[in-house]
């Protein structure tokens, strides 16, 4: 009933786009889009915070909370349909010099992990290693397989300029008619208590 819930006032919110026909929900996408899909709040692949040091992508201007993650606490993703969604989307950004799109997917089951570009306007070089730093940070904010995303930034880039794109994963729901490149920043939970960030500060 929450998910239902959830759902159809995202979908009020969205506007749908039709999925292309090859994809299903037992594939994982490998084709790039111009416009985001339909789907609904969700998932990705994580990484343990525990051997990196904290980067740069940490802070902007002194803000604890950049960079701005969006958290979905109540949606927790199957883990085999996340962890290949994730692979799905970072393969894809192996094997092209510059993704100049306006979103790019992976599904995988019952998740989809996306990227998208916060204005269809900036067409600047985006690598693998830009995105992957940030995986941890929403593993770190929300928590181990569960849906959220997290703001990116491209190197020497003002992001105020619309210099930005969201990364993230959640659950897939076919023909909902939800926009996920939107639905990636309508969440008002910044993190979870299921984050390794909240755990590790409570018991600190």
């Amino acid at each position: 009933m929450l998910a239902a819930a959830f759902l159809a006032g995202l979908a009020a919110i969205c506007s749908a786009v039709a999925l292309p026909g090859a994809i299903t929900r037992r594939e994982i996408s490998k084709a790039s889009i111009e416009s985001p899909t339909t789907l609904s709040p969700g998932a990705i692949k994580f990484m343990s915070p525990s051997n990196r040091t904290r980067s740069t992508l940490d802070r902007r201007d002194d803000d604890p909370y950049w960079p701005y993650s969006h958290c979905g606490c109540n949606y927790t993703l199957n883990h085999k349909d996340t962890d290949e969604a994730v692979k799905g989307l970072t393969e894809q950004l192996k094997s092209r010099p510059r993704f100049a799109g306006t979103s790019i997917y992976a599904i995988s089951g019952t998740t989809v992990a996306f990227l998208c570009r916060w204005k269809s306007t900036n067409t600047e070089q985006l690598t693998l290693g830009i995105v992957k730093p940030l995986l941890p940070i929403i593993n770190d904010r929300c928590g181990p397989y569960v849906a959220g995303s997290v703001a990116g930034t491209f190197p020497n880039k003002d992001a105020g300029a619309g210099y930005g794109f969201w990364l993230g994963y959640m659950r897939f729901y076919p023909g909902t008619g939800v926009d996920f490149c939107k639905a990636a920043s309508l969440s008002k939970d910044r993190t979870c208590s299921t984050g390794l960030q909240s755990t590790s500060h409570s018991s600190s």
